[in-house]
């Protein structure tokens, strides 16, 4: 324990918190309204392309007949007829 004290105050990060006088002091607040929080999926290679879990069946469905394209959005060549044997 006095090692990680020594150490915090050797850096400047040790901290009394019965000392009010050292609270940090932030320049800016951000609130969040957990109601609006979804849970949601994204990919690896394009994070902010994000999806609601509740509308990924409808996204992937229309991934799947997506043409092919590099920049855009996802996409495989599959036919229509095809997506119905993968729905069952």
């Amino acid at each position: 324990m006095q090692l990680m004290e020594c150490y915090l105050k050797a850096v400047g990060m040790f901290r009394n918190y019965s000392d009010e006088s050292q609270d940090p002091v932030f320049s800016e607040v951000v609130t969040l309204d957990l109601a609006t929080v979804v849970s949601s999926v994204s990919g690896p290679k394009r994070p902010h392309d994000r999806v609601p879990v509740a509308d990924m069946p409808a996204d992937f469905q229309q991934c799947l007949t997506n043409k092919v394209r590099i920049i855009q959005k996802c996409g495989f060549p599959i036919v229509r007829t095809e997506c119905a044997i993968i729905r069952t």
